[in-house]
């Protein structure tokens, strides 16, 4: 293509601000901008699930029927399902 007079130097203007745009565009999308916000994200995840599975519970059951049993270990006749010092494995369990 041939550009004449005026028109060759608004196309050669334009194009040169599209490409300086371009340029500022892929300078400000950083590597560590897009990728700090996911691996806190990650972070945060992995951190409340290993506190949720690594928490054990226990939860009445019928006699019998359970894979421990209570041992008051603390001495104050009361069950403390937090605690796993309160529970012992059952032999049949």
């Amino acid at each position: 293509m041939v550009y004449i007079g005026t028109t060759a130097v608004k196309v050669e203007a334009a194009q040169a601000a599209e490409e300086e745009g371009q340029r500022e565009m892929r300078q400000s999308l950083k590597w560590w901008r897009l990728l700090l916000p996911m691996v806190i994200g990650i972070v945060a995840v992995v951190a409340l699930l290993w506190g949720e599975l690594k928490r054990s519970t226990y939860e009445p059951v019928p006699a019998g029927t359970g894979t421990h049993h209570w041992v008051d270990a603390n001495g104050d006749g009361q069950v403390a399902p937090d605690d796993p010092k309160e529970f012992t494995a059952m032999a049949g369990g």
